[in-house]
């Protein structure tokens, strides 16, 4: 049900028509989408697998409704992740793509890192080379490191990290990288 009433409201919307969506004006709506985006982050502790979808298509529709805020391009990001596991990879990677330009229109870079770990690690490599993401999500850590978003932040490296592996970097860059990371990290408590 959530993800027909999602769909019916984007069926209407170009791409153009979607990016052109207002900025959010009301305080209630903003704050609605920051408890919305809050529950599909408590999703990893719940272990409902139904949780983070139904938390994706809320966002997607808030959005569509009110328009962008700071949360939207995690929405957008989280709906081309939906779309590919329900097979339609194309739309993933053209709604990983409009989720980017959503996050560089943005003035907060406080979910940058959050967008480029969907984005980054699940839907870029559809069309491009795995070995593309490394970046960006290094981008994403420096991110959340710059605005106290260390839980993404970090998962952002870990991604970073696991790419290079899949795709055979030398792993005693990796170390030292590592190494650099982990005094940060420490520095930071």
């Amino acid at each position: 049900l959530e993800v027909r009433r999602t769909r019916k409201l984007l069926t209407v919307l170009s791409d153009d028509a979607l990016l052109a969506l207002p900025t959010m004006e009301e305080e209630v709506k903003m704050d609605s989408m920051r408890f919305v985006s809050l529950l599909g982050i408590m999703r990893v502790y719940s272990m409902d697998d139904y949780l983070l979808p139904m938390v994706i298509m809320r966002m997607m529709r808030i959005s569509i409704h009110n328009g962008f805020c700071n949360d939207a391009p995690v929405a957008i990001a989280g709906y081309g992740l939906l779309t590919t596991v329900l097979g339609n990879t194309n739309d993933g990677f053209q709604y990983g793509s409009l989720a980017l330009t959503v996050c560089g229109r943005s003035s907060s870079a406080l979910f940058i890192p959050r967008t480029y770990l969907v984005v980054y690690s699940f839907l870029d490599h559809l069309r491009n080379p795995l070995l593309n993401g490394i970046e960006p999500l290094l981008k994403g850590y420096q991110a959340g490191v710059g605005n106290g978003n260390l839980e993404f932040a970090t998962t952002c490296m870990a991604a970073s990290a696991a790419i290079g592996f899949h795709c055979a970097l030398p792993l005693k860059a990796y170390a030292t990288d590592l190494r650099h990371i982990c005094e940060q990290l420490k520095l930071l408590k």
